[in-house]
């Protein structure tokens, strides 16, 4: 028999109610080593990664949030960060772990026991449930208090963004610039309106809209529309180019095959001969 066997039949023989030896854990960083001297020779010693990355689920909301925890973490100390992260209340929730197949692996119960105690590696998942919070709890906005200003409450403050505005004389507080874009404005509308006055119904023309193709047609409406400020052209198209068939929001504008109408600016359009084109006489 064996020097370890005899050992083990004279301390059962000492003392039969003995249990037996607990294995010893060590987590160490990967790539180091421990003192062999410290260990005793039948005592088993497993050297792993001192940190690991796991899902954390909860029934308190929806969400999954992925953490990395140290393995020398208590299991209470664990319900303290995780009741910052699902809204559970540590002294109430309980904890199971899950592999990646969504498999149980085990219940962590213990409040004093070693996280790195229990058989959990990377991407198993934590679920959290505290049946004493409602689901969905923490993530229904209407419970939550507004903060509200009146406009006149909202003038007097000095850290706002209207006063930084109006102090910097920036955006529309800008006299002198908004002025500027004003004036530019009302010049282009009247372009578009002296432009449109030399369109007729009826008139060939050719539309050219940046990162469109070249359109050809015939003007079909000239004049305001109900969706848009502004002066706007309809065109009927020769290509099946088009948006619409001469009316949009149920309000008909003039007559078209379906994609072979549209409506553009005046200064897209050029009125002139701009005869059909006739795509059969590039073929042979």
């Amino acid at each position: 028999m064996s020097t370890d066997s005899r050992e083990s039949l004279r301390a059962k023989e000492e003392d039969p109610g003995a249990l037996p030896r607990v294995p010893l854990y060590q987590f160490c960083a990967p790539g180091k080593r421990t003192d062999k001297q410290a260990v005793m020779a039948d005592e088993i010693q497993i050297i792993t990664a001192p940190l690991v990355s796991v899902r954390v689920t909860s029934n308190v909301n929806s969400f999954t949030a992925e953490k990395r925890y140290d393995r020398s973490l208590t299991i209470g100390d664990l319900k303290g960060r995780l009741e910052l992260i699902t809204g559970g209340s540590a002294g109430t929730m309980s904890l199971e772990v899950y592999d990646p197949d969504d498999k149980l692996i085990c219940f962590l119960n213990d409040n004093d026991a070693l996280l790195g105690s229990f058989n959990i590696e990377d991407n198993y998942r934590i679920h959290v449930t505290d049946n004493t919070k409602k689901v969905g709890e923490f993530e229904d906005l209407s419970k939550v208090e507004k903060f509200e200003l009146s406009e006149e409450e909202y003038a007097k403050r000095n850290d706002s963004v209207k006063a930084f505005l109006q102090k910097n004389k920036l955006g529309k507080y800008n006299e002198e610039e908004q002025a500027r874009i004003q004036a530019e404005k009302e010049a282009a509308e009247k372009a578009e309106e002296d432009k449109a006055s030399t369109f007729n119904v009826g008139d060939r023309c050719e539309v050219k809209v940046q990162g469109e193709p070249t359109r050809r047609g015939e003007v079909m409406y000239i004049g305001e529309v109900h969706f848009k400020p502004g002066v706007w052209v309809g065109i009927k198209y020769d290509e099946p180019l088009g948006k619409n068939d001469g009316s949009i929001g149920g309000k008909r504008y003039f007559e078209a095959t379906p994609k072979y109408g549209g409506f553009t600016r005046p200064t897209n359009v050029e009125v002139g001969d701009f005869p059909e084109l006739n795509y059969e006489d590039d073929e042979m």
